[in-house]
């Protein structure tokens, strides 16, 4: 397994998603395609979902696509703290 970097806007994600009562585990270092962000939230009932973040311009590797069509859960790809929670239905 080889750790990924984090991406610039990540921390600024984090924060947001936080503020908005949202449970978040980093998760970038698992590697392996994983994706960076384990998030949970309440909306009628329990609900996580997985987020890869992207810097502006930043694409899916091979491995985070093939990944994200595996994963029989939620994975959405994100550019910047407004897109993660407008994803969630946050914003």
């Amino acid at each position: 397994m080889t750790p990924r970097k984090v991406d610039a806007n990540q921390a600024a994600i984090v924060a947001a998603l936080r503020a908005a009562g949202c449970g978040v585990i980093d998760a970038h270092t698992l590697g392996d395609d994983i994706p960076d962000l384990i998030v949970s939230y309440w909306t009628g009932g329990p609900i996580t979902v997985l987020m890869e973040v992207k810097s502006a311009g930043g694409k899916l590797s091979d491995g985070q696509t093939k990944f994200q069509a595996a994963w029989p859960g939620l994975v959405y790809t994100v550019w910047s703290a407004e897109d993660a929670l407008r994803q969630i239905g946050k914003v």
